[in-house]
């Protein structure tokens, strides 16, 4: 796996361009009637977060991450790809900002790192999709309770169908709110490419975001990667990324990284 590093230039006048483009792009809520235990500002749903990357002067794009550790966020490779220049985006360039909401937020911090698959290719094949997932190094901590990965799939696994999946994203059309799915489904089948076909409802800007399991406690089941206009969607399974998000986790400090420079409020 690569570990991308970031260097500190052009963030700053980057990130407020972003801030100033964004509070421009402001659309109306759309309505939403949240169970106590699913509000999104309350956990679990509390760690996810909006991923705003900036791609050249005045260039932004955003997807969705979920935090998974005070310093790490989960999310979808191509999230970080660069398709002008054709190159992945500097870590530092990277801004993850958690509850964010109309211009408000509850924390946020710029990258310091990620990690990816290295056989990773920015593409819709199947092979790449099934690679499609990055873990983010935040460069400060984020004081919220993480997420954690869900023990339902693992080396063992038949196939099967997982029921009372959750889904909470960045719609493209109503990026200033998060949205939620509650009860949708997804089909794991082992003996192919490790991927989940789902049926949650998706648009771009939800790209990166988890598919959150509840049965017991809850956890990420899956990443969102591509949708289809056949109403299955394609996300990587939990099996897929575990063990990187875990080395992440316990990883001691021992890289040396650029420090990126502040950033102004989102």
């Amino acid at each position: 796996m690569r570990l991308v590093y970031g260097s500190s230039t052009c963030v700053a006048l980057s990130l407020v361009a972003m801030a100033a483009a964004q509070a421009q792009s402001m659309v109306p809520p759309l309505p939403q009637a949240p169970t106590p235990d699913l509000d999104p500002r309350t956990w679990p749903l509390s760690a996810v977060g909006k991923l705003n990357v900036v791609t050249g002067p005045g260039s932004r794009k955003y997807c969705t991450a979920t935090l998974v550790g005070p310093r790490h966020a989960l999310t979808a490779a191509h999230c970080l790809w660069d398709g002008a220049r054709q190159r992945w985006v500097d870590a530092a360039n990277i801004h993850f900002v958690a509850g964010y909401e109309q211009g408000r937020y509850t924390a946020h911090s710029i990258a310091k790192a990620y990690t990816k698959p290295d056989a990773y290719r920015f593409g819709t094949s199947r092979e790449d999709l099934s690679r499609d997932w990055a873990v983010v190094e935040l460069a400060e901590p984020i004081p919220l309770k993480p997420l954690g990965l869900s023990a339902a799939l693992g080396p063992a696994t038949r196939a099967t169908t997982l029921t009372g999946i959750v889904h909470a994203g960045y719609k493209s059309y109503a990026n200033q709110i998060i949205s939620v799915e509650r009860g949708c489904q997804a089909r794991y089948e082992p003996s192919a490419l490790p991927l989940l076909d789902h049926f949650c409802r998706v648009v771009p800007g939800e790209s990166g975001s988890a598919l959150i399991l509840r049965d017991g406690e809850p956890g990420i089941v899956g990443i969102l990667v591509a949708g289809s206009s056949n109403g299955t969607s394609i996300a990587v399974p939990v099996s897929s990324f575990r063990a990187a998000v875990e080395a992440a986790l316990t990883r001691t400090a021992g890289s040396v990284a650029a420090k990126p420079a502040r950033v102004p409020t989102p």
